[in-house]
């Protein structure tokens, strides 16, 4: 039995699956913006800090803009980017803080490698090193991780329960907005009723008193009513951002279930055609195995008729021999019966 082809097969296969369990690891371009400071005022820890920053105002309430003459400064795209910053404490020595790279393992995590140097130089003023940077967004990513210049992870944000804490963090706005509204609307009416009670009041010993009074009450109402009208369009302004961050996680939802039906269906064809090509070198193999029995087959038989060739000419010798020998000893018998 040829167990060949059967080696081949299972050679094959570990080296497919093998292939299938090492990660995934693809280089990103990202992009750095100049021109930024860092105003947040909480403590920094030793070497580098690391934030991902979501939206516009979490942006703004981080970094601020240091313009210098003839410059302009590029905004990132929050709708399209993952964006961060990098940072580390105060000082005096020359710094040198940057990413290294950014690459993306098995689709899932945006790993992030920082590198921060001092190269023993002291200056005569701080700085507060910062850089800035971003990467395009994929509906495959789940985590953005930090990793220090040693490759050791150092923070990791995971992209859904962020998500889920923002839309718990607009659902509070949205609701302390609603609760300010009502509260707002309940200490006009307070205010309007008590105007009203007063300006009873002032009429009976004043009517110029009174007439002066309902128009600071007026006034007061006017503020309240305006107050409650801001404070509708803030609500408002929340809930269409609400609406907008479940239209985009909808999308994203949408893009990444069909990019998902892409791939499967890409690799259930790579799949197809791997086997089809295993089952043609399989069958190759066995015709090939088959192909080298019949010849060997042929030889022993060439061999065998061969063998049966000599044996003949051997024995046809051999009678030969015997029947020169009964024809001398036949002469030699009549030699003697003449004599």
């Amino acid at each position: 039995m040829n167990i060949r082809p059967l080696i081949l097969t299972i050679f094959a296969a570990l080296s497919f699956f093998a292939a299938q369990a090492q990660p995934l690891s693809v280089r990103v371009e990202h992009k750095t913006y100049d021109n930024f400071f860092l105003k947040w005022e909480g403590k920094l820890d030793k070497g580098i800090n690391y934030w991902l920053l979501t939206d516009e105002a979490e942006f703004n309430n981080m970094l601020g803009i240091a313009q210098t003459m003839g410059s302009t400064t590029r905004m990132p795209d929050f709708t399209t980017q993952y964006v961060f910053a990098i940072a580390a404490p105060e000082t005096r020595m020359e710094t040198y803080l940057t990413i290294k790279r950014v690459e993306i393992v098995d689709e899932k995590d945006v790993n992030i490698h920082c590198v921060l140097m001092e190269n023993g130089n002291k200056q005569s003023y701080t700085t507060k090193p910062v850089v800035v940077a971003s990467v395009p967004k994929s509906p495959y990513v789940k985590n953005i991780v930090f990793f220090d210049e040693s490759g050791k992870e150092q923070k990791r944000y995971n992209l859904e329960k962020l998500s889920k804490e923002k839309q718990k963090e607009n659902e509070k706005l949205q609701k302390e907005a609603e609760e300010a509204r009502a509260k707002a609307e309940k200490a006009a009416k307070k205010e309007a009723a008590d105007a009203a009670e007063a300006e009873e009041q002032d009429n009976v010993v004043d009517s110029k008193a009174a007439a002066r009074a309902a128009k600071e009450e007026a006034k007061k109402q006017e503020l309240a009513e305006k107050q409650a009208r801001e404070e509708a369009a803030r609500l408002e302004k929340l809930e269409r951002e609400a609406k907008i961050a479940a239209a985009e996680r909808k999308k994203a939802d949408e893009e990444r279930r069909k990019l998902e039906a892409e791939k499967k269906a890409k690799q259930t064809k790579l799949e197809m055609e791997r086997m089809e090509r295993e089952e043609k070198a399989a069958a190759a193999e066995r015709e090939r195995a088959e192909a080298e029995a019949r010849e060997m087959k042929a030889q022993e038989e060439a061999f065998e008729n061969a063998r049966k060739e000599r044996e003949a000419e051997k024995e046809e010798l051999r009678k030969e021999r015997e029947q020169k020998r009964k024809e001398r000893k036949a002469r030699r018998e009549a030699a003697e019966e003449e004599e």
